[in-house]
């Protein structure tokens, strides 16, 4: 098992640059601290790791060996992660710190081995926070009879729109404060899941849950005070029990609370009505584990010129522990895509600079949906990635679905607007499966249009299936967009894409999506020409 926290360093300071810390220096504070951080309260032994980090940083030199400096100053010191593992007797840490070095971006890491401390289950107490998947898994290993409340709050999104997202958080930690107070104990833990989500696992019966559940609701029968202003919350509940419902019992109750909100109700509980198939089910427990574990990852699926067959681009894809067409219905089915979405846009962002200190400056494309675009702190999310890794917004290109280019959605427009200011393009994808208006096209003034697969793939067989798409390419030369046809699999689809003037190309015919090493690899050659094809 792995633990990683982060860590606010303070960049007013100014650093030099060095290649490594003194390791003796280093372990000596560490360990003292982790022997004597049992009865800290979690908190409190982030704050007592983050001072002695900070110490090492700003103010105690002996404990910094500075064997190379470069001559620039850090101006920003964006991320410190210190992550433990573990290894029977001793201790593996590895520390990681991003530096902003002018228009550069560094990493600094280091990875210490010690067998200095013996006591491994003491680090495990002090560090680990106890998540609510492995609170499930140790009642269960003991044959406990429980029940899991999966609490949600009504429209949170539009808190944070009129608030802010500082406001916004402020608000969930006094629900969650609320909740602790009233519920935790040996009985009943509380938990903060993703998003705007509270799970209480209890060891309560059938007949006593509908008052928890009553119990529950009454936490939010009193304001919440924001910028001096009292503020009613409503919420909706799922519950399910174990044994009765069986091991992913989370699952299930989030399946209650989602029913729930759909039949306007303040709670349900889990019943054979409700049931998904046991795939569904097993998905949703492991894109969870995925975000919870950051094990969510991006593919890169190489655009080229179709007249040169050069590599012009790629389409960021996300990745994770079950395969992308079993993934995403059921991410976005159950409002796991505000969660992902962000980790996609993060690590997207965090590639392209790494592909720009290679030196290769191609557009990155990431598909946007409407729940990040209906966010009116996605902007502001953007800036903030732009600004951490010191990019320009013309390395990015945002693909929305036709269908929500058609939304009349003011806070949609909006947003598509800030984005274009900032300089990223806006692409229209799944172009054919919507019902956009030309009008409403030239209004959004996108830079792409891509063509769905489904009609590139009878394209040199079907000519009513070519007239579409010639059509399509028509349009977006009116507009003055490029076009992209998706999922090219067959050496016949390029001659007749090109006669009809199509600009760019992508699909397994060139190249599948492939990791960060490997798109990079290909990058370096340059050109994607398929056998056969002139």
């Amino acid at each position: 098992m792995e633990l990683s926290f982060e860590f606010s360093i303070d960049s007013s300071q100014k650093l030099l640059i060095v290649k490594r810390l003194e390791t003796e220096a280093f372990f000596s504070k560490l360990l003292s601290l982790i022997e004597s951080s049992k009865g800290l309260s979690l908190e409190q032994f982030k704050k007592e790791l983050s001072k002695l980090i900070n110490s090492l940083w700003l103010v105690e030199e002996e404990s910094f060996l500075i064997s190379e400096c470069v001559k620039r100053e850090i101006e920003k010191v964006n991320l410190c992660k210190l992550s433990f593992k573990k290894r029977e007797n001793s201790l593996e840490v590895r520390v990681k710190f991003e530096l902003i070095v002018g228009r550069n971006s560094l990493e600094f890491r280091g990875v210490f081995i010690t067998s200095k401390y013996l006591n491994g289950d003491l680090l495990f107490k002090a560090l680990k926070e106890e998540n609510e998947a492995d609170f499930v898994k140790e009642l269960i290993s003991q044959g406990e009879n429980f029940a899991v409340l999966v609490v949600d709050i009504q429209d949170f999104s539009k808190i944070n729109d009129v608030f802010g997202i500082v406001n916004g958080d402020k608000i969930l930690n006094d629900v969650l404060k609320r909740l602790k107070h009233k519920f935790e104990g040996e009985r009943c833990k509380v938990f903060r899941s993703h998003s705007d989500k509270f799970i209480l696992v209890c060891r309560e019966g059938k007949k006593d849950v509908l008052n928890l559940v009553e119990e529950v609701l009454s936490v939010f029968n009193h304001p919440f005070e924001v910028e001096g202003e009292k503020l009613y919350l409503s919420a909706n509940v799922g519950v399910a029990f174990f044994p009765e419902h069986g091991r992913n019992v989370i699952s299930k109750a989030e399946i209650a609370q989602r029913e729930a909100v759909k039949r306007k109700r303040p709670f349900l509980i889990f019943s054979a009505e409700l049931d998904v198939p046991n795939k569904v089910i097993e998905i949703l427990t492991k894109v969870k584990d995925d975000l919870k574990e950051g094990r969510i990852e991006v593919f890169f699926q190489p655009k080229v010129e179709l007249q040169t067959f050069k590599i012009v681009g790629a389409e960021a894809l996300m990745r994770c522990s079950v395969p992308p067409a079993d993934a995403i219905p059921v991410i976005v089915e159950y409002g796991l895509m505000y969660d992902v979405g962000k980790k996609i846009l993060e690590k997207s962002f965090y590639y392209t600079k790494l592909l720009e200190d290679k030196n290769f400056r191609v557009p990155i494309s990431v598909n946007v949906s409407y729940i990040q675009l209906a966010d009116r702190q996605f902007v502001r999310f953007v800036k903030k990635l732009l600004n951490k890794y010191s990019l320009e917004g013309n390395r990015f290109i945002f693909e929305i679905t036709e269908s929500e280019a058609s939304l009349d959605d003011e806070c949609i427009v909006e947003t598509i607007s800030q984005l274009r200011k900032m300089g990223i393009g806006i692409s229209i994808d799944d172009f054919g499966k919507g019902y956009s208006s030309l009008s409403r096209l030239k209004f959004l003034k996108a830079c792409e249009l891509k063509i769905d697969r489904a009609f590139i793939k009878d394209v040199d067989k079907d000519p009513e299936i070519l007239s579409i798409v010639k059509f399509a390419v028509d349009v977006a030369s009116l507009l003055s967009m490029r076009t992209v046809a998706e999922g090219i699999e067959r050496k016949g689809q390029v001659p007749i894409l090109r006669r009809v003037g199509c600009s760019e190309g992508q699909g397994f015919l060139f190249s599948p999506p492939v990791e960060f090493k490997k798109f990079v690899e290909l990058l370096k050659k340059g050109y994607l020409r398929p056998k056969g094809v002139k």
